[in-house]
């Protein structure tokens, strides 16, 4: 019960009531419903209020342990990418695909022929889209190199 109308002896603590144990098993379930609140036992949910005793089904807190503090997170501000690249996808997905372009709040490459006319006066994204196209080429190098092991006869002196 929430009130703002406190006994002396209440005010500025909470009581909290654990009456979920307290119930009479129906015999037979009516829907979803097994358990019931009899009279009896509504009495004695009434009287663990009452009583404001700290027992089994009673707990009472002071006020202070349900306070709660205000705290500011700062996050660093990141901006949003200069465009967005969505390569090698298939026809049936074009609709999709064209759904994400029309939609995004970036400019869209989905083809290296048209990113020049994509990126147009965006200087700062053509130029990282350029230097994007440079690391994937010398990835692309790298992987096509076979890499020889070589190791020296081991000498035991």
């Amino acid at each position: 019960m929430l009130s703002n109308r406190k006994e002396a002896r209440r005010r500025g603590k909470i009581q909290l009531i654990d009456a979920t144990t307290l119930k009479f098993q129906l015999r037979k379930n009516l829907g979803q419903k097994n358990c019931e609140l009899t009279p009896e036992l509504r009495e004695q949910i009434v009287k663990l209020y009452l009583d404001f005793e700290d027992n089994e089904y009673s707990k009472i807190f002071d006020n202070s342990a349900f306070g709660y503090w205000k705290v500011t997170v700062l996050r660093p501000q990141y901006e949003k990418p200069a465009y967005g690249r969505i390569l090698g996808f298939r026809r049936e997905d074009s609709d999709l695909v064209s759904g994400i372009v029309n939609n995004s709040c970036i400019p869209i490459v989905t083809n290296l022929k048209n990113a020049e006319s994509v990126l147009n006066g965006n200087l700062s994204a053509a130029r990282m889209f350029k230097d994007d196209l440079r690391v994937q080429e010398t990835y692309q190098i790298g992987l096509s190199q076979t890499v020889t092991e070589y190791s020296l006869p081991m000498v035991i002196l």
